[in-house]
């Protein structure tokens, strides 16, 4: 097919211009078409950091307590490096997260219940259920605290008596409804979720008549952001766009 331009091969022999006027045509669609991607992607992009974020745990801490009639009787802390969660600092909302103790948690008793001296968090989860909600009770500059429920716990326990004819149990299920929880957000730590019941066991099986309460206070200390599908691909497009600049930038030089 011959060229839109009849008279650029003569222009390009006595080299009166460096570039043919189709070529010039060529540049401006592709000049365009990544400016347009550059302006695509910072627009919605800015429509996406105002939405919700969702981040995971990089590292952090849980406190745990046993208690019986308001007493402790064990404790344990152990390293988080496993959960998930969703802030709206717009909103001021902690929209959901999961957060995933670390395998076999032994607390050691300073009283015997039914017989044990040992309890074993062998696996436990906390999660907000369906239709989890937070409202804000309180805030301070950028640091914020609110209520949220309904939350569920899920997981295994096990219990044992290094000195005692007590048999070892486990692989007990914890299946716990928490009614609600207070979360301290945008501090140091990242997240604070502050004294909240995993597990509340029914003593009467045991002989005992006080539930065996296990509470935990856990610490994110650190977290990284999660891009969401469309953030990723607004900021492929923006690159790209920019690649392709750079190229034409470069190949004119």
């Amino acid at each position: 097919m011959g060229s839109l331009f009849p008279w650029e091969g003569k222009l390009m022999k006595t080299n009166t211009f460096h570039e043919t006027p189709s070529g010039i045509l060529s540049r401006l669609v592709r000049s365009g078409l990544s400016g347009l991607l550059l302006w695509s992607f910072f627009i919605l992009s800015s429509q996406a950091w105002a939405a919700p974020v969702s981040y995971s745990v990089a590292n952090g801490t849980v406190d745990l307590s046993v208690s019986v009639g308001g007493v402790i009787i064990g404790s344990q802390s152990t390293p988080l490096t496993n959960g998930a969660f969703t802030i709206d600092d717009a909103a001021q909302s902690l929209d959901d997260f999961e957060i995933t103790l670390a395998p076999d948690i032994v607390m050691s008793l300073s009283a015997t219940y039914g017989g044990y001296d040992t309890v074993t968090i062998q696996s436990a989860t906390l999660s907000s259920d369906s239709g989890f909600v937070s409202q804000t009770v309180g805030s301070t500059g950028s640091t914020y605290t609110v209520l949220g429920s309904p939350l569920s716990v899920s997981g295994l326990w096990g219990g044992s008596n290094s000195g005692g004819p007590q048999p070892t149990v486990t692989d007990q299920p914890i299946t716990y409804a928490v009614p609600s929880m207070t979360a301290i957000i945008g501090g140091s730590p990242v997240l604070f979720i502050n004294s909240v019941t995993l597990n509340s066991l029914d003593g009467t099986p045991f002989g005992e008549s006080a539930p065996l309460v296990v509470i935990a206070s856990i610490n994110v200390d650190s977290a990284t952001v999660v891009p969401e599908p469309t953030t990723a691909l607004l900021l492929g497009l923006g690159l790209l766009g920019l690649s392709a600049k750079q190229r034409r930038t470069r190949s004119s030089l």
